[in-house]
C-alpha cells in the first residue's frame, strides 16, 4: 500500500466516529497513537459522509499524506447503519493514484449480506454488490447469526495480498500449498468457528 509520492506527514488512518473501538486498539498494537486517526464526517443518516470523503482525499493528494487506509462500515455495532460502500469505491477510483486499501468492517451486517437475499435495486442491495470490489471485509457469524465465538473471518479479494510467504520454517514444508497456516496473516487456527457455522446452517437454515 506504499504511495508512490515522497512522505510529507504522518500516516493517516480514514474512518468515522462509527467505527468499532477495535481500530484504535489495533493503532496502539502496531505503534500508531490515536492522531493518526483522520475522522470522516458523518451524514444525515449516520453513514459515513462521502461528500466529507471527496474533501479529505483532495487534501490527501495535495499534502502527499500517506494512508493506512479507510474503513468503511457494513452495519455499525450501535444502529446497524450501512455506508454508501459503492460510492466510496467509486471515488477512491477516481483517486486510484493514491492506492488506498479500503476494508469493510462488516462484522455486523457481513452475514446477511452472505445470504444474497436481497438482489433488487435499493440501497441496501447496491452495498451489498458492492463488497465484491473491496480489498477486505471482516465479518463475524457471532452477532446477526447467534453463532458461538470463535468463527470470524477476514476476507481478502486479492489471494496475493492475503498469502504471506516471507517467513519459512524448517519444520514446516507445504510444497507450494498457499493455503496453509505458515502462508497465511493468522497462521494456526481451529475449525470449531466452522463447524458452529455449518451446524447451524444445517439446523436452522440461512433463509
Amino acid at each position: 500500500m506504499r504511495n508512490k509520492f515522497p512522505v510529507t506527514s504522518a500516516p493517516k488512518l480514514l474512518l468515522t466516529s462509527a467505527a468499532h473501538y477495535s481500530w484504535k486498539k489495533a493503532l496502539h498494537i502496531t505503534g500508531f497513537s490515536e492522531s493518526s486517526i483522520l475522522e470522516i464526517p458523518l451524514d444525515q443518516y449516520g453513514r459515513l459522509s462521502v461528500a466529507s470523503l471527496s474533501k479529505i482525499l483532495k487534501g490527501i493528494k495535495k499534502e502527499k499524506t500517506p494512508v493506512l487506509g479507510l474503513v468503511s462500515l457494513f452495519g455499525s455495532t450501535e444502529l446497524g447503519s450501512i455506508d454508501d460502500i459503492a460510492n466510496i469505491n467509486d471515488l477512491l477510483s477516481i483517486y486510484s493514484d493514491l492506492k488506498i486499501w479500503h476494508h469493510v468492517d462488516a462484522a455486523y451486517g457481513g452475514f446477511f449480506a452472505s445470504l444474497g437475499a436481497d438482489t433488487g435495486n435499493t440501497y441496501l442491495s447496491k452495498q451489498i454488490r458492492a463488497l465484491a470490489k473491496v480489498d477486505s471485509i471482516t465479518m463475524d457469524p457471532h452477532k446477526l447469526a447467534y453463532i458461538p465465538y470463535s468463527c470470524g473471518a477476514f476476507l481478502c479479494r486479492s489471494p496475493a495480498k492475503y498469502h504471506y510467504s516471507h517467513i519459512q520454517a524448517p519444520y514446516i514444508d507445504f510444497k507450494g500449498n498457499a493455503g496453509a497456516g505458515l502462508q497465511t496473516i493468522e497462521g494456526s487456527r481451529p475449525s470449531t468457528g466452522a463447524s458452529a457455522m455449518w451446524l447451524t446452517a444445517k439446523t436452522l437454515g440461512l433463509d
